[in-house]
């Protein structure tokens, strides 16, 4: 089990002691305290601020833009600002240009040459090192003039960087503090005239800046003039800080307005919500991911949603330490289904790599505790089964004691339930925790189990069965859980099917005779699980599941008729059977009647059973309308499951096939 937080927060009389030595340094003292660990053997503030994830700064050093800010970035907004160089990690100049509503380009973690940078730009270099710096500065110096404020030269090895190049070709004009003087070591050296380097003094950052904006008539800026309606300097620094980009909104309505609409269409929206995003995450605001984006990932083809979902996911990854329920790890998830192996897994290693930072522990003041356990043992048993791989095995193994840790820590919440909230209270909360999580570990078996040989499937049901004992007081879940869990045990063990399949029947009765049954949804899962069996078994054994799955079908549609997901599943079980039975040619037709209504009572939830169908038939082209029309509609199963099926055997290899995938996914497809 991965720790479940880097903080700790130094309390023993001996650390008291030892921050004594930082007293002088306000800052330094207030990292030391709270992240003595991570910032062990460390002495300055910026090493330090280094070694602390981009969220955790912004907790520190909060948002408090400066004139010097304001004014950088009207120079950026109106083309008088190239470029910005700067080794500061607290993110003003970037909320300074947000509250403005423009986004000028960010290089973060890649640094491209200057000239080959996009203008205007500001290189964010707090986690560079000094050699990437110096070389930036270096190829640099014959491009444009270069002002320096702000700085003292010491970060970075900058002074050495500047004194190694021997003439700035457009000048170099370093502003110092007011009356202070330059460092010894560049006093001399470096503000030659043969070097066109040249040392302001009078002024500090903001008052230069000033200056130098007013002297391009560019001050003050017509937005400070138009936000504040009079020009009161100390005013509207308060004004301007508390600013907020607007929060674009879309009603239910609207976005299914837009879910037909034309690509360019849903490109204009979600463009503008990518933007709205992108000003909050720079001005240092939480995010509020915008409906709209899962809205359109669920009907809208995967190439249209792609390339915001990463700008989501990039967003997001800065803030994910204070989401309970891990967005990030939701987009991540998405980005891997559309993708195939190595793009896939880094999908999810990123999305892993979020969770060990997470602070949800007693000084959360959560009413449970450790909420983000869930959320990541679900990651880690989807990414355990999504494909086979070397680490399938140890990424399941985290994943089983994810959840074991959070049953754990849910123990412990009980049996000490007091603090902020009431004890009813805190036990309410536990037990619907203690619930899902077991449900989620049971499922997660389940999908584990079908993955693995016989043997060792059985051996990871049997220990499912004794979580799933822990559900018998909630009966409608509990029966149709402990159904579908003796049917997969069914699948692994030939041997005893005839007993297991009659003991899941009567959980499955039992489950539609509970007062609070749900005789459609119960009818279906039983049906579903009836087929599931009938794919892995041969001969008239098959033949009797699948006409049995057939009539609990039917039985299902009489309880709640039109059902799009009913007649999909429907439709899946028929393909099964007509791929196991191809002799029996009114299979294929009755698959069409059932995908044709599950289209009917919803666009495209029978298109990829009809692209099957295509497939076996050798229909090209029925078959790139159908995988088409099931892409457009959000409908699509995940790129690795398409690879896998064995419908697309006979194209699989085919170039077009793999071309058709490659388009609608916007992926490499695996070979």
């Amino acid at each position: 089990m991965q720790s479940l937080s880097h903080r700790a927060p130094a309390s023993r009389p001996s650390a008291k002691e030892a921050l004594r030595k930082y007293e002088s340094n306000p800052l330094l003292h207030r990292i030391k305290h709270k992240y003595p660990e991570r910032t062990s053997g460390l002495e300055d503030v910026h090493s330090c601020l280094r070694a602390l994830t981009e969220w955790e700064r912004l907790e520190l050093l909060g948002r408090r833009v400066t004139w010097a800010d304001i004014c950088l970035a009207e120079l950026l907004r109106i083309g008088r600002a190239r470029r910005v160089l700067t080794g500061n990690v607290d993110g003003n100049l970037l909320c300074a240009t947000a509250t403005l509503r423009t986004l000028p380009a960010l290089y973060r973690r890649a640094w491209p040459e200057l000239q080959d940078a996009a203008t205007p730009s500001i290189y964010l270099l707090g986690d560079a090192s000094p050699e990437t710096v110096g070389q930036l500065v270096q190829r640099g110096a014959s491009l444009s003039p270069w002002i320096v404020i702000g700085v003292s030269g010491a970060h970075f090895g900058l002074a050495q960087t500047l004194l190694s190049v021997d003439r700035f070709e457009h000048g170099l004009y370093w502003v110092g503090h007011f009356h202070e003087e330059p460092l010894a070591e560049l006093r001399d050296r470096l503000f030659t005239p043969a070097r066109n380097a040249h040392w302001i003094s009078g002024f500090d950052a903001d008052s230069f800046m000033a200056y130098l904006l007013r002297g391009l008539g560019g001050f003050p800026p017509p937005g400070v003039l138009a936000e504040s309606g009079k020009f009161e300097l100390d005013d509207y620094i308060a004004v301007f800080d508390g600013r907020r980009p607007d929060i674009i909104r879309h009603s239910k309505e609207e976005l299914q307005a837009l879910s037909r609409a034309t690509t360019a269409e849903v490109h204009r929206v979600l463009e503008s919500v990518a933007q709205n995003d992108e000003l909050r995450h720079r001005a240092g605001r939480h995010l509020h991911i915008p409906g709209a984006l899962a809205w359109f990932a669920n009907c809208r083809a995967p190439y249209e949603v792609k390339p915001y979902l990463i700008r989501a996911a990039n967003l997001l990854e800065t803030h994910s330490l204070i989401h309970v329920d891990a967005p990030f790890a939701t987009v991540c998830r998405k980005l891997a289904q559309f993708s195939c192996g190595d793009t896939a897994h880094s999908w999810y290693a990123r999305a892993d790599a979020s969770f060990p930072l997470m602070d949800f522990g007693p000084g959360s003041g959560a009413l449970v505790l450790y909420g983000h356990l869930d959320p990541w043992a679900q990651l880690l048993a989807e990414w355990a089964c999504f494909e086979p791989h070397q680490q399938s095995h140890a990424i399941w193994t985290r994943a089983k004691a994810t959840y074991l840790e959070l049953l754990r820590r849910c123990a412990e919440r009980a049996a000490q339930a007091h603090g902020l909230y009431r004890p009813d209270e805190i036990l309410a909360a536990v037990g619907r925790v203690q619930k899902s999580t077991i449900l989620h570990l049971v499922r997660s078996c389940h999908t584990r189990a079908r993955v693995l040989p016989p043997a060792d499937a059985l051996t990871l049901l049997n220990e499912a069965g004794r979580y799933l004992e822990a559900l018998r007081r909630f009966q409608d879940l509990y029966c149709e859980l402990l159904a579908q869990h003796l049917f997969y045990e069914a699948e692994a063990s030939p041997d005893r099917r005839a007993d297991l399949l009659l003991r899941a029947d009567q959980s499955f009765q039992q489950a539609l005779n509970l007062p609070e049954a749900k005789p459609a949804e119960v009818l279906q899962s039983w049906a579903i699980a009836l087929g599931e069996l009938a794919a892995r078994c041969t001969g008239d054994q098959a033949r009797q599941l699948f006409a049995r799955s057939a009539l609990t079908f039917r039985n299902a549609e009489s309880a709640q008729p039109d059902q799009s997901l009913l007649h999909k599943h429907w439709a899946n079980m028929l393909v099964a059977h007509s791929r196991r039975f191809p002799g029996d040619v009114e299979l294929p037709e009755k698959a069409r009647v059932q995908a044709e209504r599950a289209n009917a009572a919803e666009p495209g939830q029978g298109s990829y059973s009809l692209a099957c169908l295509s497939a076996a038939a050798g229909d090209r082209q029925n078959l790139v309308r159908w995988l088409s029309h099931s892409a457009n509609h959000g409908r699509i199963p995940r790129l690795s499951a398409i690879l896998a099926d064995e419908n697309f055997s006979p194209v699989r290899s085919e170039p077009w096939f793999r071309e058709l995938l490659q388009q609608i996914f916007d992926a490499e497809v695996c070979p």
